[in-house]
């Protein structure tokens, strides 16, 4: 059976065309966000970050996950963009960096993912 991944899917809407062309996405958006610790272990990770818009929401989220030998530090600036348009951002620190197990790394991911529905 083959996993697929899928690391950040964003949705962008825009009342017109010309809005969407005219917004420039590589600047900090329209939000202003809180980065907060998670706890060791949320979701079998070894830690994390999670950042998020400061207005009411909802809305979605994104889990950014680090490659070999990172860890969520490595994350938080693209955390912060995102989460500057409108994403709520977990950033874990998966565990063994140095020697990555795919399991436990999709078992981590799908936790936190119910964790934050």
């Amino acid at each position: 059976m083959r996993i697929h991944y899928v690391i950040a899917t964003a949705a962008i809407v825009a009342t017109s065309s010309e809005a969407l062309a005219a917004t420039d996405y590589g600047v900090a958006g329209p939000e202003s966000v809180l980065v907060s610790d998670l706890p060791a272990n949320a979701g079998g990770s070894a830690g994390g970050k999670l950042v998020v818009p400061s207005g009411a929401g909802p809305y979605p989220l994104i889990i950014a996950s680090h490659g070999w030998a990172g860890s969520a530090d490595t994350q938080v600036g693209w955390a912060k963009q995102f989460a500057s348009w409108g994403f709520v951002v977990v950033v874990p620190t998966l565990p063994n960096a140095l020697s990555p197990d795919t399991t436990t790394n999709v078992a981590v991911i799908k936790a936190l993912v119910t964790a934050n529905k």
